[in-house]
């Protein structure tokens, strides 16, 4: 598979250099395009750290971060202006991550007012368009455009931020946590719901979860990290049935098995 990122003894520190604290502390590692990926471990391994890294929210203390091969430079306009085009996010909570100001039309065209989006979507009807076939894509009617966040339950506005993070058609999606804030009985419509469209649309999927069972669902490659550093990679399966670390032994063991029974 082709390398997505590339990461070469990355560290991202926070705080002043006496109370610095190593959030990712000399990773290496690729991460390949075309696949579902899930990055796992405890709280304040560096998961979501990673993420905001690979999002181009935040950048390396030292090490390298490759995007397609280009090394990743905030100096460079066209280089982050194409990795913003094609990466798109879905955060934890969607009841945080809406504006309960604006009117679900409003959310998820809101990506298509972008300045790399306006010559693809140039007018305000080729946008409601949009608006209307992802809304579609994500199994609600195009009627939920005129309605708030408020009015729907937590899956559905899950929906509504994996709609919104669609519109612009990225390459790469960014998932992080993205049913943890469920109902345990909506959680697998939605995976199934990201399963479907990773298949149909043909982006990449980068899921953050410290729930394995999600991993087993959904992901086909796995990556383990405890403390900012990586444990053990390689294809979700393989890692699952035949841990290498007493790490990755010790999440397996603590990890209840996600019913799968609820479809879409």
């Amino acid at each position: 598979m082709t390398a997505l990122f590339e990461l070469d003894d990355v560290t991202v520190s926070f705080g002043g250099r006496r109370r610095a604290t190593l959030a990712l502390d000399h990773l290496s590692l690729q991460l390949a395009a075309n696949a579902r990926i899930g990055i796992v471990g405890e709280s304040g391994s560096g998961k979501t750290t990673l993420l905001k890294l690979l999002a181009g929210l935040i950048v390396p203390t030292m090490g390298t971060l490759r995007f397609r091969g280009q090394v990743l430079d905030q100096r460079s306009p066209q280089l982050m202006s194409d990795l913003r085009r094609q990466v798109a996010m879905v955060f934890q909570d969607p009841r945080s991550s809406l504006d309960p100001r604006m009117r679900v039309a409003a959310i998820v065209g809101e990506p298509l007012l972008a300045k790399a989006q306006r010559s693809v979507f140039p007018t305000a009807l080729s946008r409601r368009r949009r608006v209307d076939e992802v809304l579609q894509a994500v199994d609600l009617p195009t009627a939920a455009g005129r309605l708030y966040p408020h009015e729907f339950s937590g899956g559905e506005r899950q929906r509504i931020a994996i709609a919104r993070a669609l519109a612009g058609a990225p390459s790469i999606l960014l998932a992080d946590e993205p049913v943890s804030a469920l109902d345990v009985s909506v959680r697998s419509q939605v995976l199934n719901l990201l399963n479907r469209l990773t298949d149909d649309l043909g982006f990449s999927l980068l899921l953050v979860t410290h729930d394995l069972s999600v991993v087993r669902h959904s992901c086909d490659q796995l990556v383990v990290m405890r403390a900012g550093r990586l444990v053990e990679v390689g294809g979700s399966s393989q890692v699952l049935s035949n841990p290498m670390t007493d790490y990755t032994r010790a999440l397996i063991a603590a990890t209840p098995r996600l019913s799968l029974q609820s479809k879409l």
